[in-house]
């Protein structure tokens, strides 16, 4: 921290003590290279849930399947649609593209992959998302002793292996978002950027992550 106690290191970043609270001044840095960088991307190389009306806001969503708060985000989606904002998702496999150890395209990547790949993307990534939340929300009861989930996580479990035997190569741009996510400072997901190229880190509820955006 700086002797006026104005500013302080976190972390590897800068901080300003403002009178709201901490800024991320390193952060805040990156916002007209993320706003510049998103607007690059068209909307025809994302998955897109548009504004239900009048557009009022967009985000931008780095997303993984298997990631719980992404799906649990996925689920506040009707919501920031109705209340005017729209919804692009970029890829983020979390694992990463390749094992660095066998090579092999982790299943991180195969099944966003598996999304962007689908004539229908919007729908792909509901049912790929629900797919993994059942199946972790079914583990977890079963983890607890309840065994009678078993028939249910098996038919889960081969709904998203048949789902992965489909993940072939499209040329979809999974590797390149991921790379985009990691130089626009990207560390996990879901990772939200809105128009300004402001970064919010994590899961909010939709009318709270709604009034962030709209402000």
């Amino acid at each position: 921290m700086t002797p006026d106690t104005g500013y302080f290191i976190y972390r590897d970043e800068l901080y300003q003590l403002a009178e709201t609270g901490p800024v991320n001044v390193t952060q805040s840095r990156l916002n007209p290279r993320r706003a510049e960088q998103l607007a690059k991307v068209a909307d025809a190389q994302t998955v897109l849930f548009p504004a239900e009306g009048e557009q009022k806001g967009l985000i931008n969503v780095f997303t993984d399947i298997d990631c719980g708060y992404c799906q649990k985000l996925h689920l506040e989606i009707p919501r920031l649609n109705e209340l005017g904002i729209s919804v692009r998702y970029l890829a983020y496999p979390r694992a990463g593209v390749k094992n660095p150890q066998t090579g092999m395209l982790t299943d991180s990547y195969r099944k966003i992959n598996y999304v962007w790949c689908q004539d229908d993307r919007e729908e792909a990534m509901t049912v790929m998302k629900n797919t993994q939340r059942e199946m972790g929300m079914l583990a977890q009861r079963m983890r607890g002793g309840d065994a009678k989930p078993q028939q249910q996580f098996d038919a889960a479990r081969e709904q998203m292996q048949t789902m992965l035997a489909a993940s072939a190569d499209c040329g979809a741009p999974v590797a390149s978002q991921y790379e985009l996510g990691q130089s626009l400072g990207v560390t996990g997901t879901p990772a939200i950027i809105v128009e300004d190229g402001r970064l919010f880190p994590g899961y909010m509820p939709a009318d709270e992550l709604a009034k962030r955006v709209l402000n």
